[in-house]
């Protein structure tokens, strides 16, 4: 993960706060009534994501959302494949070898990895950032939802206070089944 390895750290907690905020969109807990949003809104630094992805008045008027050159990263799954991320001010588009592989913006797509897979990808060495990257677009298959919850409750207080932790993971979790 060569590409923005200064900004793409666990430690820096203005891009994965503003991440979380943007990236969730069916991240909403009924029993809560509460959203991804509602809870890391506050962290977020929406100001530093707008500079981040290249943000400019007038960007969703002229191209929905997207720039032509938007900030991205790449970083190998397994030698065979390859992600890239793209961050443009109205979505967040996420490719395999080139392929459109998922999206969290307006058209969303998402639920398009197995949660083992990327689970699997937490004891590699650039394995967390993998993890919290590729969070938004899997989906829950037979896991039981408790013992997962649990665990990325647990993973979340790395980034987030522990007091929202659990809450949030109740959000994310409802966008991954």
């Amino acid at each position: 993960m060569e590409i923005m390895k200064n900004i793409l750290t666990i430690e820096n907690k203005k891009f994965w706060y503003s991440f979380f905020s943007v990236s969730y969109p069916n991240g909403y807990d009924k029993e809560l009534d509460m959203s991804v949003v509602d809870i890391t809104g506050q962290l977020a630094d929406l100001s530093w994501w707008d500079s981040f992805t290249g943000y400019y008045d007038g960007v969703f008027e002229e191209n929905d959302g997207y720039r032509e050159e938007p900030t991205s990263v790449e970083a190998n799954i397994e030698s065979s494949r390859k992600l890239l991320v793209e961050f443009h001010p109205g979505d967040i588009l996420y490719y395999i070898n080139n392929e459109l592989l998922g999206c969290t913006g307006p058209s969303w797509k998402l639920q398009v990895i197995p949660y083992k897979e990327v689970e699997s990808l937490w004891e590699r060495e650039d394995g967390e950032v993998l993890f919290w990257l590729l969070l938004p677009l899997t989906r829950l298959d037979n896991e039981d939802l408790w013992e997962t919850t649990e665990k990325i409750s647990k993973k979340l207080s790395i980034l987030f206070p522990e007091d929202i932790c659990k809450n949030l993971a109740r959000c994310i979790i409802n966008q991954l089944i």
